[in-house]
C-alpha cells in the first residue's frame, strides 16, 4: 500500500487543474466542427475542416520556428519583467510583421490557394478559408506549440 508522501495533494491538485484546462480547451476547439457536423452534414464539415486544415499551415511553421528560440530567449529574461516586457512585444511586432502579409495575402487569393493546394473539387472551401485567414493567428493552440 502506498504511504502518502508530503506535498503530493497540491501536485495532483495542480496535474488536474492542467488536465481539466485542457479538456476545456479541446472541447472548445472541437464544439464547432461537432455543431457543422450535426447541423450541415458531413459535406459541410468536410469543407470546413480543409479549410481549417490549410488555413493553420503557415501560422504552425511560423510559431514552430520562432517560438521555441523565443520561449528559451524569455525564459532567461524572467527575472527582468521590464526587460521581459521589451522583448516580448519586439518580438511580437516581429510575428505580426510576417505574419500580417501572409494573411493578407491568403485573403486575397484564397480562391486560387484552395484550387493549387486542395485541387478544384475543393473549390467550396475558398470562402471558408477566406472567412478563417485571420483566426488562427491568435489562437491558444497557436500558442501552446510555442511553448
Amino acid at each position: 500500500m502506498p504511504r502518502q508522501i508530503a506535498g503530493i495533494r497540491s501536485t495532483v491538485g495542480f496535474g488536474g487543474t492542467i488536465t481539466f484546462n485542457i479538456l476545456i480547451v479541446y472541447i472548445a476547439y472541437n464544439l464547432d466542427k461537432v455543431l457543422i457536423g450535426r447541423f450541415w452534414g458531413a459535406d459541410a464539415l468536410g469543407i470546413y475542416g480543409r479549410a481549417y486544415q490549410l488555413v493553420t499551415i503557415p501560422p504552425e511553421n511560423i510559431n514552430s520556428a520562432i517560438g521555441g528560440v523565443a520561449f528559451s530567449a524569455l525564459s532567461r529574461l524572467q527575472d527582468d519583467p521590464h526587460r521581459f516586457k521589451r522583448y516580448f512585444l519586439k518580438g511580437y511586432s516581429l510575428i505580426m510583421s510576417i505574419a500580417f502579409p501572409i494573411i493578407t495575402f491568403c485573403a486575397l487569393y484564397a480562391d486560387e490557394i484552395v484550387l493549387i493546394v486542395l485541387g478544384p473539387t475543393w473549390s467550396e472551401a475558398a470562402e471558408l478559408f477566406r472567412l478563417l485567414t485571420p483566426r488562427p493567428w491568435s489562437s491558444p493552440s497557436s500558442i501552446r506549440s510555442a511553448g
